[in-house]
């Protein structure tokens, strides 16, 4: 009942994203023969609210998007948009204002790169927007990717976060939104990278990044959390969002490093009184190289660190009936931390 109630209150952040067949005409991209070659000519024509679809083909484009739009691909097999200049984001959308963005049905960068050997983390002072990025949302934007990709990308897969100059009070109504589903992001240097954003994952496969989903507060669940050389999942508290970590649901977090990894800052010298929170429940948890989940401790030694933060503060896990199988250095750290009865399945 605790996932459905989730669930539904995502959803709810949706109500504007149907568009009425008034507004989607007109705004077709394909390779010969159609009005638009060009995925970024049609968005400058488009006006708020456009569906864009976009033809077979391989498009080398920067896209930039300022305005509410739908493009909708005809399948991340059949439609590719790679970068023309390497040193900006292939997409990069970008308001002060609150948008609704819906992408589906196509892939951005090249999954079938091979990841480098990169740091798991950027590198301090790294210019913004980072090149070698896939999508990146900056703003109080509300995201839904359906049945697509990103890959390939040595600066990060999919990149969300409020805009730098939002206040406490404005963030607290305009919090940026991301819905995953059906999305694979595989080989890139961070699969999602969500602080500040309300962030729900389903029915996703994220594989083989050096570190998979990085965040703030999420809701993941059946999702395939596979083979990443950091973390799968990194749960990280902040200002933004001092209380909700996330709830993990029902997803198989396999051949990792480390399957979860929990990070809390000591929030109370900053003003925040708060009993941070996971739930985490019905995963199965095989054959990851260190910890099946780890709070940030000195006692669970770890090349993965938080900036500034020696051990975690506080954090609640709740949650049961998780598999544990095979994993390296222990399936909990620290183990005498008060994980819940009936946690193991």
């Amino acid at each position: 009942m605790k996932t459905k109630v989730v669930f539904l209150l995502l959803l709810g952040c949706w109500p504007l994203l149907s568009i009425s067949p008034k507004q989607i005409s007109g705004y077709t991209v394909c390779k010969q023969g159609c009005l638009y070659q060009s995925i970024q000519v049609a968005i400058d024509a488009a006006v708020e609210g456009t569906t864009i679809t976009i033809g077979p083909g391989l498009y080398k484009e920067n896209i930039q998007i300022d305005k509410s739009l739908r493009l909708v691909g005809a399948g991340q097999e059949h439609v590719q948009i790679r970068a023309a200049d390497e040193k900006k984001p292939i997409v990069y959308v970008l308001s002060e204002t609150p948008k609704q963005i819906y992408f589906q049905g196509f892939t951005v960068g090249d999954p079938s790169l091979p990841l480098l050997d990169l740091p798991s983390t950027a590198p301090t002072g790294a210019a913004f927007p980072p090149p070698h990025t896939g999508l990146i949302a900056v703003g109080p934007i509300q995201l839904m990717l359906q049945d697509f990709a990103v890959g390939g990308q040595q600066g990060g897969g999919i990149i969300v976060m409020p805009f730098p100059s939002m206040d406490d009070r404005t963030l607290f109504f305009a919090r940026p939104h991301v819905i995953l589903e059906r999305v694979h992001l595989v080989r890139n240097l961070v699969g999602l990278i969500a602080t500040g954003v309300e962030v729900l994952v389903r029915h996703s496969r994220i594989l083989e990044n050096i570190s998979g989903l990085r965040g703030t507060s999420m809701t993941l669940i059946k999702n395939e959390i596979k083979e990443n050389r950091s973390a799968g999942i990194q749960l990280l508290a902040s200002d933004y969002n001092p209380d909700h970590l996330g709830l993990i649901l029902e997803n198989d977090v396999s051949k990792n490093a480390i399957g979860i990894f929990l990070a809390m800052p000591g929030l109370e010298e900053r003003g925040y009184i708060a009993e941070n929170f996971v739930d985490i429940r019905g995963n199965r948890f095989v054959q990851n190289r260190e910890y099946a989940i780890m709070v940030f401790d000195p006692r669970c030694p770890t090349p993965i660190g938080w900036p500034f933060l020696s051990q975690s503060g506080g954090i609640r896990v709740m949650g049961a009936g998780n598999e544990f199988q095979s994993n390296v250095k222990g399936d909990l750290c620290p183990p005498d931390y008060p994980w819940p009865p009936g946690f193991r399945k």
